[in-house]
């Protein structure tokens, strides 16, 4: 007993004699991250970082820390701050890490986005959230925070000679009438604050995710292979002057100067050339799908924006109704943020609705003397009626027309439809790219129906061969569109076939079951009726799940009012 008892000793008093070796040694190789919290608004509060790690990847990559890891993800450590300043974080084991910022306004240890609380991440270059490295050869780093915070739309009206900036049952509209420098100034006087935003925060900070790429690479390209009306470019020249004349700070740091008019124009085509998100779903039904129904046998569309989901909820914040009055062209509303003057989703006074997804890319050559797509939909919606729609819709596509042959900069899956009243074809896709396009018509696959049409983000006529079936260019669609279209198509059908009638519950249904966490708004539109309906996102610390949430319906007129 006693040579047991002994020897056990002796087993036990090496094994601490271990376990402490292997902490000293893992005290030593622990790593340290310091920095500074940088805040230079007026907001008070203190300031929590959380901590995220993830394994040190393989030699020569790195991890990538994506929204589900802020957002859903337990953090590794939690660091308190009594006002921003100086940090260190320490007893950091080998491995890549992110932190996440925030400054606790309203003094409940959460993140909160309505109103927005100033926040921020290491990023070396003002640009998406980097990983920091810490291995034994280099366990010491440095990573400052910046902390900012949206501005969102003011709740009382503001006026001036060519626009107005008000609130509908909740949702901010912007109003604008005139000539293209008329309203252009008229947009940047009333929401500067918010333009310089939806830039610095959507398309230079999370779209192009690097102030140094944007400048080496984006600019380039823009000047280079854009092309503007005279129009365009004087509307966006007089918006650059409506903002200034607002007193509205316009320097932008990551860039040490001023916006600038080609900024501007990258917001308006940040999906020509950098397409980072394909995951919307767009739906029609008319006639015999919808005559029993509420609708009975008007045309119903419905679509999910989604895939524009930055970490700061701009794309949510900064949700705006846009009416356009444009001098001798048709009225049209547009859905979408600060500082555009194209669209990727509007409907016009004759009820013509033009809104887009991304389609199929298609490897090639370099083309310029493009038109962003956002444009070219404007024109659709200020030129086209109901009577010769799809016709007089491809005239406007084909009138720009790139070096290449085909009109669309970023791949095109486009939604054309009107007010049903016995036509054949109320509703086609146009699907193109930058060298050339086809139009889609109902009963054309994937649906058989002659009452229904759907779409997600890759083609079914353009750039499909019979003897390639399933393939686009010669490629499989990646499983997001496959998955989305084919559960709207099942859904389609099936009702087609037990001859249910859709209506606007159903085309809800629809969309949140094609939904799946990124949709940062949803909109219905019943051109018959000439109504429509919104839902937002709400401004949670979670997914984006706008179809699930609460539906606002509008009248076309209304959103016009007085206006003058």
């Amino acid at each position: 007993m006693r040579k047991l008892s002994t020897k056990f000793m002796f087993i036990h008093s090496m094994f601490l004699i271990v376990l402490s070796t292997f902490i000293l040694l893992s005290s030593l190789h622990a790593g340290t991250i310091s920095g500074k919290v940088i805040y230079k608004g007026a907001k008070k509060g203190a300031v929590y970082l959380r901590v995220f790690q993830s394994q040190l990847p393989a030699p020569g990559t790195e991890a990538k820390f994506q929204r589900p890891d802020i957002w859903m993800h337990d953090y590794f450590k939690l660091i308190k701050l009594t006002n921003p300043g100086d940090f260190t974080i320490t007893d950091l084991p080998d491995a890549q890490y992110a932190i996440y910022g925030w400054m606790d306004v309203d003094d409940n240890e959460h993140v909160n986005f309505d109103p927005p609380e100033p926040i921020g991440w290491y990023s070396s270059d003002y640009g998406r959230m980097e990983p920091i490295t810490l291995t034994q050869e280099e366990n010491t780093q440095v990573a400052n925070i910046i902390l900012r915070e949206v501005r969102p739309f003011p709740d009382r009206e503001l006026k001036t000679e060519h626009g107005a900036l008000k609130r509908i049952r909740g949702y901010p509209v912007l109003h604008l009438w005139g000539t293209p420098v008329e309203m252009g100034y008229a947009h940047g006087y009333l929401i500067a604050p918010q333009i310089m935003d939806f830039f610095e925060f959507f398309t230079l900070e999370d779209e192009v995710g690097s102030a140094t790429k944007y400048k080496e690479k984006i600019i380039p390209v823009l000047k280079s292979r854009i092309t503007l009306t005279k129009d365009l470019r004087a509307e966006l020249d007089a918006m650059i002057q409506g903002m200034r004349d607002s007193g509205t700070d316009l320097y932008i740091e990551p860039l040490s100067r001023e916006i600038d008019w080609i900024d501007l124009l990258a917001i308006n085509a940040y999906g020509e050339f950098w397409m980072s998100r394909l995951a919307c779903t767009q739906c029609a039904f008319w006639g015999k799908a919808t005559e029993n129904s509420e609708l009975e046998g008007g045309l119903i569309t419905g679509r999910n924006m989604d895939g524009e989901c930055d970490i700061r909820k701009t794309t949510v914040i900064d949700f705006l109704i846009f009416a356009f009055e444009p001098m001798g062209k048709k009225k049209w509303i547009s859905f979408k943020w600060p500082g555009f003057i194209g669209t990727y989703s509007g409907i016009n006074e004759d009820g013509v609705y033009c809104m887009l997804n991304y389609g199929s890319k298609k490897p090639g050559p370099i083309t310029v003397n493009h038109t962003p797509v956002t444009f070219i939909m404007r024109a659709i919606l200020e030129e086209v009626g109901p009577e010769n729609m799809v016709e007089d819709a491809v005239k406007v596509i084909d009138h720009y027309r790139s070096s290449g042959g085909g009109s669309c900069g970023a791949p095109t899956v486009m939604f054309i439809a009107a007010p049903y009243r016995g036509q054949e074809y109320p509703a086609v896709v146009y699907e193109g790219n930058r060298f050339g396009g086809k139009v889609r018509y109902p009963d054309e696959p994937p649906t058989s129906s002659p009452f229904n049409i759907v779409g997600s983000n890759h083609f079914f006529k353009f750039g499909v061969s019979p003897d390639k079936l399933g393939k686009v260019f010669g490629q499989i669609p990646y499983y997001s569109t496959q998955w989305r279209v084919t559960v709207a198509i099942n859904k389609a059908e099936a009702w087609a076939r037990t001859n249910k009638p859709v209506g606007t519950k159903e085309v809800i249904n629809l969309l949140q079951s094609v939904a799946h966490g990124t949709t940062e708004h949803s909109i219905i539109f019943r051109p018959n009726e000439m109504t429509f309906d919104v839902a937002n996102d709400d401004l949670k610390f979670d997914k984006w799940d706008a179809p699930f949430l609460k539906w606002t319906t509008f009248h076309f007129d209304e959103i016009f009012g007085k206006g003058k």
